[in-house]
Order: structure tokens, then C-alpha cells, then sequence
């Protein structure tokens, strides 16, 4: 059994509601799997149940957020939005709005750092789509970790789009 608790002795300094998920997770990574850390460990799930930085079931507390990206290059691929590393988010929402007249495809992959993989695909001459309200929107729960994320690639006919995803932390 440990002397010190290094949980406390590392933020002793800070108010239960100061705890963050970035302090979880750091600590976290420190820790090996053995006997001797249990009581730390237990520690350390109760200081993230208590500061609303774990959850053991459903999202995150005070983890949504809305991610906004503007590209004006025509065919290329820029990255949505990628987690940290061991961080888990669900996709709530999506949203693109785009400048200029005509037709314009919108593609939306998962890429895992080598393969891009098609998933969404619109054609569309308007010049906003709330694309979790479109036919096409999968009806089951979206997820991006570090290692599978979101790339999109806008063609033909704008001068520049914004998409936006509201995204929440599940782990």
C-alpha cells in the first residue's frame, strides 16, 4: 500500500469541479496494472465520477462541443475532426454551408491515417444541408476515436464550405 497518495499529492491544489478529463487521462497513463495501484485506482474513479470527468454510462458531462471547419480546396481532403488519443466522441449533429452557385459533392470518409473510406455522399446545389437530416444519414450512433476519424472533400462549384459537427465524449 502506498505511502502518499500521488493522485491527492499531484492535485491537491485543486477543487473538485477544477478536475478535468485532460488530469483523468494524464493520471491515468501513469498507472500499471497491478495490486499495488488498486487503491489508487479506485481513487482515481471516484475523483472522476465525483468532477463529472468519467462516466459509467453515457456521454461525458461538459464534453459536447461544436467543431467548425471552412475550406476553399476544391478535391481535396481536409480532417473534421480527430480525438485525442483514447478519447472516444459521438457524432450528434452535422451541418455545411457553402459559398458559390452550382452543384457541389460533398464527401465525408473515415480514415484511419493510410485508407480514406467513403461513407456520406451529397450532391447538392443548396447552399446549406443539415446532413444528419438527410435520406441518406445513417440512423444508428456515429463514433470517432483517434485512430478512425473524419475527413471530408468538397468538388465542384464553391468558393468556400463550412461544416460544422457537434460531437459529444463517450470515453
Amino acid at each position: 500500500m502506498e505511502e502518499n497518495n500521488r493522485l491527492y499529492d499531484q492535485f491537491d491544489t485543486k477543487k473538485i469541479d477544477e478536475f478535468t478529463s485532460f488530469n483523468l487521462d494524464s493520471f491515468r497513463d501513469q498507472i500499471f496494472i497491478e495490486e499495488s495501484n488498486e487503491k489508487i485506482s479506485d481513487d482515481l474513479i471516484r475523483t472522476g465520477i465525483l468532477s463529472n470527468q468519467l462516466s459509467t454510462a453515457g456521454p461525458i458531462p461538459g464534453t459536447c462541443k461544436t467543431i467548425s471547419i471552412t475550406t476553399s480546396a476544391d478535391g481535396s481532403y481536409v480532417t473534421l475532426f480527430r480525438p485525442e488519443e483514447g478519447e472516444v466522441y459521438q457524432v450528434m449533429s452535422a451541418h455545411m454551408a457553402k459559398s458559390g452557385a452550382g452543384t457541389t459533392i460533398h464527401s465525408i470518409s473515415y480514415y484511419d491515417g493510410s485508407t480514406d473510406s467513403q461513407w456520406f455522399y451529397l450532391s447538392s446545389g443548396s447552399t446549406d444541408n443539415i446532413l444528419t437530416s438527410d435520406d441518406n444519414w445513417p440512423t444508428h450512433s456515429l463514433f470517432l476515436d483517434n485512430n478512425n476519424y473524419w475527413r471530408y472533400k468538397p468538388q465542384n462549384n464553391f468558393s468556400s464550405v463550412t461544416i460544422q459537427l457537434v460531437v459529444i465524449r463517450v470515453r
